[in-house]
């Protein structure tokens, strides 16, 4: 750690460039882009799909892996009080999702003024950047749903979209190990930076905050030793476990996503009318399609659970 950094800083507009491990004093080094280090016990990669981290831990592998489909999301505003009709089937806190051949509209009523929405269609891939242009952008989704019947509230919602409030990405996922195995020594991955996924089930974000919490629990009762007690290996075995008992539950997260997302974006007409009216009122019951967010975190030891009461609200 620099000697000018307190416990809990955090650095701006600086990127992590590289780590190395001192295994004499039993830390690994952090090297930000200012020139500064830290000195950790264990450095987690938090960083996103894209993550430094996982560059620097796995050098060419792939950030994720292309699953065949563009997204293009916004935000429509609606006046308030407005008397647009077709907005008022849209009822708030219920996701929406209109299934086509190879694209899909979903919708999700955030307020009563705000709309969140989504169209996803089959493509080459093509990387998002800052030069796509939102106006563009609702041009091509126009195109994409020119057929689609006019009950969905197409043109209100695209109209009522700013074309600053519009971005396309392309969607992929990496799909991880059984038994986790993402990190090395004292550095680990987390969310999405371990195990990226298709946005299919909606658990991307859901899964980042599983993993802190399995993490927190695994390094606070590895930790909670003394000093003579914690040896060179204790922390890294407790990265290890953490990444185990991760492991099966994101790969299923994983593959239950994309076969989801492969289903849904099928681009042949006989094929999605045996999928919409055979396959997929079975699979989207209730109490079958949410079976996977079910998630009970491991209990701490006794001793930590009372230390750790005070600290977090959700113990």
């Amino acid at each position: 750690r620099s000697p000018s950094r307190g416990l809990g800083d955090v650095y701006k507009r600086q990127a992590l460039v590289g780590f190395r491990e001192d295994e004499e004093e039993g830390v690994v080094v952090a090297e930000m882009s200012c020139g500064q280090t830290i000195r950790c016990k264990a450095l987690v990669g938090a960083d996103g799909v894209g993550s430094t981290v996982h560059k620097l831990l796995f050098p060419g592998q792939k950030p994720a892996n292309y699953a065949g489909y563009q997204a293009v999301r916004g935000v429509a505003k609606i006046p308030k009080g407005s008397s647009l009709p077709l907005f008022s089937t849209f009822e708030k806190g219920v996701i929406n999702q209109v299934w086509g051949a190879g694209v899909r509209l979903g919708t999700f009523r955030m307020t009563e003024t705000s709309l969140y929405w989504f169209v996803t269609y089959n493509g080459p891939q093509r990387e998002a950047g800052r030069d796509d242009d939102g106006t563009a952008l609702l041009q091509n989704v126009r195109s994409l749903l020119a057929e689609w019947d006019a009950r969905w509230g197409i043109d209100a919602i695209l109209e009522n979209t700013p074309a600053q409030d519009v971005l396309r990405t392309s969607i992929g996922d990496r799909w991880p190990k059984p038994l986790g195995n993402w990190g090395q020594g004292r550095v680990t991955l987390l969310g999405d930076a371990a195990h990226p996924m298709t946005p299919n089930l909606g658990q991307g974000g859901a899964a980042g905050m599983e993993d802190a919490l399995v993490l927190g629990e695994l390094l606070a009762a590895a930790l909670d030793k003394s000093e003579v007690e914690v040896g060179a290996g204790t922390v890294p075995r407790a990265l290890r476990a953490y990444e185990k008992e991760r492991g099966r539950r994101v790969t299923y997260l994983t593959l239950k996503s994309f076969i989801f997302g492969f289903l849904l974006q099928l681009p042949y007409a006989p094929v999605t009318f045996v999928r919409d009216n055979l396959a997929l009122p079975l699979v989207f019951k209730p109490r079958s399609f949410l079976s996977h967010t079910k998630f009970e975190a491991p209990r701490l030891p006794s001793k930590v659970e009372k230390k750790k009461r005070g600290m977090f609200s959700f113990l």
